[in-house]
């Protein structure tokens, strides 16, 4: 699959969107708002992606200036007419990301113990968390509940202990992408790439493209890029 088609499955994973593909709220279980524009760049092309309250005059010139942006294939790349962009959504503040494929069947390369959701190990750690409540290290993290634990969702333990989790943070029908949480005290072990590959052998995503997207500036999550050995799809921009 090409780039272009790739980060439209992203972008499909990540929002909700209106008929004409005009975006209305971030694909979360509680959907939350939206950047005012989104472009993903590839080799093969730019996908924009625009939020539905733009102003129609504004949209339409924002469409005519991506469809003369070159492709944005380089992970610093940065949109010709970005300033443009940004005045025209009333200096929208730009959020750069990076965009990569995460393949299926990816073997961890750290050991631990993993826990899937949906499997009966995963459904006993669920009923303890209910029981017990969340251990301290989950609720600092911000899982203050089960119901925090996007599925589909895999937890690596060291000794029993809750040591890293790569869940669903966009789910499409079509694609999945991931978000991933390795707890302070177990970081710099490797943890974080091999829950991740854990997570790409989830029985629950074996139908979906599954993507890895993080900041420029997000040193830790490309060690993570690095280390599996991720395909680069392209930079991500969004205007909040």
């Amino acid at each position: 699959m090409n780039g272009l088609a790739l980060i439209a499955l992203d972008a499909e994973a990540t929002f909700l969107t209106r008929p004409d593909g005009r975006i209305t709220a971030e694909n979360e279980p509680t959907p939350a708002p939206a950047p005012r524009m989104f472009l993903a760049g590839s080799a093969d092309g730019n996908l924009l992606r625009l939020r539905d309250d733009v102003d129609p005059g504004a949209a339409r010139e924002i469409e005519r200036l991506v469809a003369d942006e070159p492709p944005l294939a380089a992970p610093e790349a940065q949109p010709c007419f970005l300033p443009r962009y940004r005045e025209l959504l009333d200096g929208a503040e730009p959020q750069f990301g990076l965009s990569f494929e995460l393949p299926h069947g990816l073997a961890p390369a750290a050991e631990a113990e993993f826990v899937y959701s949906g499997a009966p190990a995963g459904e006993a750690l669920m009923a303890r968390f209910q029981a017990e409540g969340m251990p301290p290290q989950l609720a600092a993290n911000g899982f203050g509940d089960v119901d925090e634990f996007w599925a589909p969702w895999c937890l690596a333990q060291i000794e029993g202990e809750a040591a890293a989790i790569a869940f669903a943070a966009r789910l499409g029908p079509k694609g999945a992408a991931l978000g991933l949480v390795t707890f302070p005290q177990f970081r710099g072990r490797g943890l974080g790439a091999a829950v991740t590959a854990a997570w790409t052998r989830h029985p629950e995503l074996s139908t979906r493209r599954l993507f890895y997207g993080c900041s420029r500036e997000n040193l830790s999550s490309r060690r993570v890029v690095e280390r599996l050995g991720l395909r680069f799809i392209g930079p991500t921009l969004r205007l909040v």
